[in-house]
């Protein structure tokens, strides 16, 4: 690993799809930790199936069912603030080099203040569209990405 290296350009190179760096985060999530944006530059990561062993897969064809929800959860502005999630390279949309951090960063920012209650916010940078999915399903850090 070096640096500006991330987890979808490394298996952009080794798989040739970037999107199958949950693979390599899954091999080496405890290495990483909970961010798959989060790689240091120096780290040792293995590979999964490269040496062409592959497992069989255990998914089950089974349909999954449907739950009821137990308990409404509290809405972004009763807990915490709102968070929204962008990255810089889809110019003019997003982009935090430009005025605004681009044109829907600068939308959102006017539809939030202009908000009734004046509703706590921030919008974060997180330069790998492809660890985008991490922050939003499994840590419920953030309550929406754009871009």
């Amino acid at each position: 690993m070096q640096r500006g290296d991330f987890l979808s350009s490394i298996a952009a190179a080794a798989y040739g799809e970037a999107t199958a760096f949950t693979q390599i985060y899954r091999a080496n999530s405890r290495a990483i930790g909970p961010n798959p944006a989060l790689i240091r530059a120096g780290m040792s990561l293995r590979i999964p199936c490269l040496d062409g062993d592959l497992v069989p897969s255990t998914a089950s064809t089974e349909t999954v069912g449907r739950g009821a929800t137990v308990e409404a959860l509290p809405s972004p502005a009763e807990s915490r603030p709102i968070r929204v999630l962008a990255a810089t390279d889809w110019g003019p949309f997003t982009n935090e080099e430009q005025d605004q951090g681009g044109m829907l960063t600068d939308i959102i920012n006017v539809a939030l203040e202009q908000a009734d209650g004046d509703p706590d916010y921030q919008i974060d940078f997180v330069n790998d569209w492809n660890a985008h999915l991490q922050p939003l399903i499994s840590d419920h850090a953030y309550d929406f990405s754009i871009g």
